[in-house]
């Protein structure tokens, strides 16, 4: 059996498949890499956030995902039985390695645009090279890719370890906190000089900050002709089409289904879809959210996060020329007709961008 190399550029559900070509397959165990032993399958993934309960196989760049690929391959020899499974998540190389290949001397450094333009695209090419090796050396490539609607999903500061992995495990607000350190240090430093570090005062200063939309997208084969098929998914078929993506892929793959695994499959992958469509639903629905607040149009946005709020102000300061009244406000209603009363005209001067 080939080994099977789930890859995307961003953060789209790729543990949550990769778990389940094991699971549904009918697989017990799975070859564990960095412990070099099987590990027993999760009969769940789910966490609180995410699928990480299923600690996979997860290289990041070309360089590591051979070091994967090779000591699979050793330990697919000497397997005595060959219906087993391997598979490994292969992600782009992180950003802090890309910055130092491209000159930065310090982690922050690659916040300069000449650097992280430099960086991005080290990042690009060894993301086209890893897949490509993995395609010369037999292996199966199962990309997922990002859905350009919901672009924005995939810059949510929760999943930010995918820039800055280094080995330990985060918090959401870990991660958020070295995002801002990286990117905006500047105007953290300026913003905290004048006392303004308040949620309400973050909020604005992100808002202004971040460009949400902005992102470099790996358009894989309209940049590079691989000379070797592999399978393409939507990262948003796999999100609302989840069972029917899935069993496709095994399919294409040869993998045998478990009907014994199926129903129960099923249940967790219902769960796993609700963890993600209040935030797909958001990045799908920013336009009108942000039409419904100009107008004062009644639309219930639910409990949102910080990050998201801030997408809101900085879609009314940027494309309205409008703010928000937050001093004091740290968290936003959940509905449009109520931050349409505090809209105020904006007083920032910034870049025209849209």
């Amino acid at each position: 059996m080939q080994p099977i190399c789930v890859v995307s550029s961003s953060p789209v559900g790729c543990t949550f498949l990769d778990w389940s070509l094991h699971f549904l397959s009918g697989q017990d165990q799975y070859y564990h890499v960095e412990q070099q032993q099987w590990r027993p399958l999760s009969q769940s993934p789910l966490s609180k956030l995410n699928a990480h309960g299923h600690a996979k196989n997860h290289p990041n760049g070309l360089d590591i995902t051979r070091i994967f690929a090779m000591s699979i391959e050793l330990e697919q020899q000497k397997a005595d039985n060959h219906d087993k499974l391997f598979s490994f998540y292969s992600a782009p190389m992180t950003m802090r390695i890309a910055s130092k290949r491209a000159g930065a001397n310090s982690f922050n450094e690659f916040s300069d645009p000449t650097t992280l333009a430099r960086a991005q695209s080290l990042i690009k090419q060894d993301f086209v090279d890893m897949i490509q090796h993995c395609l010369d050396t037999n292996i199966n490539v199962v990309y997922v890719q990002p859905d350009n609607t919901a672009i924005t999903a995939q810059w949510r500061f929760r999943n930010d370890n995918r820039l800055f992995n280094n080995g330990l495990t985060a918090t959401p607000d870990e991660q958020q906190q070295e995002f801002q350190n990286a990117f905006f240090s500047k105007s953290q430093t300026s913003w905290a000089s004048q006392g303004l570090t308040e949620v309400w005062d973050q909020r604005e200063r992100i808002a202004l900050d971040f460009r949400p939309f902005d992102t470099d997208k790996f358009l894989l084969d309209q940049d590079v002709g691989f000379n070797k098929p592999h399978q393409r998914i939507s990262s948003l078929d796999l999100w609302i089409n989840t069972e029917e993506t899935t069993l496709g892929a095994l399919q294409q793959l040869g993998l045998p289904i478990n009907t014994q695994r199926r129903q129960a499959w099923q249940l967790i992958a219902q769960q796993w879809q609700k963890m993600h469509l209040q935030n797909i639903k958001f990045y799908h629905e920013i336009d009108h959210i942000v039409k419904a607040i100009v107008n004062g149009w009644y639309y219930n946005i639910g409990d949102l996060e910080l990050i998201q709020e801030a997408i809101i102000q900085h879609c009314l300061i940027y494309k309205h020329n409008l703010n928000l009244k937050t001093w004091g406000l740290s968290k936003f209603p959940r509905n449009t007709q109520d931050l349409h009363v505090l809209l105020e005209d904006n007083i920032h001067t910034v870049p025209v961008i849209y």
